[in-house]
């Protein structure tokens, strides 16, 4: 029997293969592709099980990190399949924020505040409304796993320290 959180990463990935935020097109190409052109230190924190996905992969690097709640970074060598991305890369320049609640958990998709580097952050009603509804399911999959809801709600507890951050400077 496979483990819960490999169906819930894997229908979370699915998803968002076919969406993005600009329909019909890569938002890449208004900016550059931004989010793909950093540096050997730069890279998408993966989600738990993602690892194994991406270990054989030649588009990417994945390096131990720092931070990322223990989990490992992906970094990108500019350009890859879009279908092979991982979730970090699929679900930007949003993501799915996990609210507890006395009726439970609640996902609220929400500009990531480390998204800074793409223009779409300073259009938000310009990301198409499907794309909004997609990072919310892909949210719900996660949560459906006891390792990817704990790293989605120690993950939104530490993007709203940062969102606080940033509104007070």
């Amino acid at each position: 029997m496979k483990p819960d959180f490999e169906s819930g990463l894997e229908k979370a990935l699915d998803e968002l293969e076919a969406v993005t935020p600009l329909k019909p097109f890569n938002c890449g190409r208004l900016c550059s592709a931004r989010c793909c052109s950093g540096d050997e230190n730069d890279g998408m924190g993966l989600f738990p099980g993602e690892e194994e996905l991406f270990k054989d992969c030649a588009d990417f690097e994945i390096k131990k990190s720092e931070g990322n709640f223990g989990e490992p970074v992906l970094v990108c060598r500019g350009e890859c399949d879009r279908r092979k991305r991982p979730l970090a890369c699929r679900i930007f320049p949003l993501f799915p924020l996990a609210l507890e609640s006395e009726n439970g958990t609640v996902i609220v998709p929400v500009p990531d505040p480390r998204a800074g580097m793409c223009p779409l952050l300073f259009a938000p009603d310009k990301i198409d409304r499907r794309f909004y509804r997609a990072v919310r399911r892909a949210g719900e999959y996660l949560l459906r796993d006891e390792n990817t809801r704990r790293y989605l709600l120690d993950l939104s507890a530490e993007l709203g320290d940062i969102a606080e951050l940033a509104e007070k400077l």
